[in-house]
């Protein structure tokens, strides 16, 4: 089966946005970097108060640290445009950082110590890993063609939980996308009056003393205008 889209995108713009910052943080990953794991994240994490499952599926998830997970969240709609209706919204890109470091249970997972100063593949701490990825994410377009995915644009961070095997912190973006009215006549998004009035042709009547009006009409459907004020 053939999946197509009103957006004429090849993929889901939840999916252009997520193998997208993949992509973008690719540079922070090991060997090259210090990230030990960067996945996507199938759920949304708000508060520590979803420690029996969010908090646990996320540990599992980024068991690797550092690491960087990502995922989408809640999408906000806006509708313009008349008869052919036309989405405009703004989507969560949400980026979860792990630290796992252990010089201390609890603390220091922030700042580097000792041994990420003497080395670049060390785990850096938060504080240097968000750093990365904001100078990466910030401002960014999705694809090479700037199309119904617009730029990434920071919102904020927070901590998450700081638990015993990790301490996890969050940035949040929101992303700009556009989903078109499908082309005039083919699409299921065309809304219009019970009865409405279709196909109608119009046919300026200039002025007499300009040009000989046109012909009287032959279609009913041709409605002249009169241009004369």
């Amino acid at each position: 089966m053939s999946h197509i889209f009103d957006t004429e995108e090849p993929r889901p713009q939840r999916t252009i946005l997520i193998d997208a910052a993949l992509q973008i943080l690719a540079p922070m990953k090991y060997p090259n970097g210090y990230l030990r794991s960067l996945t996507s994240f199938g759920g949304v994490v708000r508060t520590y108060t979803d420690e029996d499952l969010g908090i646990g599926h996320l540990i599992d998830t980024l068991k690797a640290t550092p690491g960087i997970a990502v995922a989408t969240g809640t999408r906000e709609f806006d509708v313009t445009g008349v008869g052919a209706q036309e989405a405009l919204s703004t989507v969560e890109l949400i980026l979860y950082f792990a630290s796992g470091h252990q010089r201390d249970r609890y603390t220091g997972r922030h700042a580097p110590d000792n041994v990420a100063r003497a080395n670049d593949h060390a785990d850096p701490g938060l504080h240097i890993m968000m750093e990365h990825a904001l100078e990466l994410m910030y401002g960014r377009y999705p694809q090479a063609t700037k199309t119904t995915v617009k730029q990434i644009r920071i919102v904020r961070e927070r901590e998450l939980a700081t638990a015993e095997p990790m301490t996890i912190w969050v940035q949040e973006y929101r992303v700009k996308l556009f989903t078109p009215a499908p082309i005039f006549g083919k699409g299921r998004e065309w809304r219009t009056p019970p009865d409405p009035l279709t196909e109608v042709y119009w046919r300026n009547t200039p002025a007499q003393n300009e040009t000989v009006p046109p012909d009287a009409p032959v279609d009913p459907r041709t409605v002249d205008v009169d241009t004369q004020l």
